[in-house]
């Protein structure tokens, strides 16, 4: 899924997400149902930085433990440093690891042996190595930071992301124009300055305009 490529809505995926905006909005609140549908259709579009950024922080906030991701994404790309944690976790070495849990995918990559869902899914829908899940779980709905991005309509955390953006985009839609463009400024410079200084390290990237964010450096 590239980035401002849209996600199909069918009526039954709008009406759902109509309906966890109305929940969230306080009563009294000035939008109109068409105004509403307007902004879960232009948050189903593809991700910027900044917003891949925003939600790949608290996905963890926005899981909802439906384990759709693990039953349905196949195969499981593994990079060395995951089956390292992975041996880690299970206290095994790492040959041993590569003889139980590894695999080679067709694309020539490694992958999680077996097929779906994936062989660490428990039957109450958690991870039996979560904390150390391979880094394309961590990362998941994202596919490549932050430039891609896997839709799975069913995914509790797409419903979140696209809910959350879709009231970000209600209340700028109220904000002074004049405003809501300096505001975008002043991040995409902040934005600008951490890619040059964090060229090849997304996570230092992330890591650090997440905490300009949290102390409010975009209303300084």
């Amino acid at each position: 899924m590239e980035e401002n490529q849209p996600f199909k809505l069918t009526k039954q995926i709008k009406l759902r997400l109509r309906k966890k905006v109305l929940k969230r909005l306080k009563r009294g609140h000035p939008f109109k149902i068409r105004q509403i549908d307007k902004a879960i259709k232009k948050a189903s579009i593809g991700f910027n930085p900044i917003e891949g950024i925003s939600f790949l922080k608290n996905s963890g906030d926005l899981c909802i433990q439906c384990g759709i991701c693990c039953r349905k994404c196949y195969p499981i790309r593994l990079e060395a440093i995951d089956i390292q944690r992975i041996s880690t976790f299970k206290n095994i070495s790492i040959n041993q690891c590569y003889i139980q849990y590894v695999d080679i995918a067709t694309e020539g990559y490694f992958c999680i042996k077996g097929d779906r869902p994936c062989r660490f899914l428990a039957r109450d829908n958690t991870c039996t190595i979560y904390s150390a899940r391979p880094y394309v779980c961590r990362i998941y709905p994202f596919t490549s930071f932050p430039r891609k991005v896997t839709f799975e309509p069913d995914c509790g955390i797409l419903d979140n992301i696209i809910m959350w953006k879709a009231m970000g985009l209600l209340v700028i839609s109220h904000t002074p124009p004049q405003l809501a463009k300096q505001l975008k400024e002043k991040m995409n410079r902040k934005s600008r300055e951490l890619h040059k200084k964090y060229e090849n390290n997304d996570l230092m990237y992330a890591n650090e305009f997440n905490k300009w964010l949290k102390k409010g450096g975009l209303y300084k």
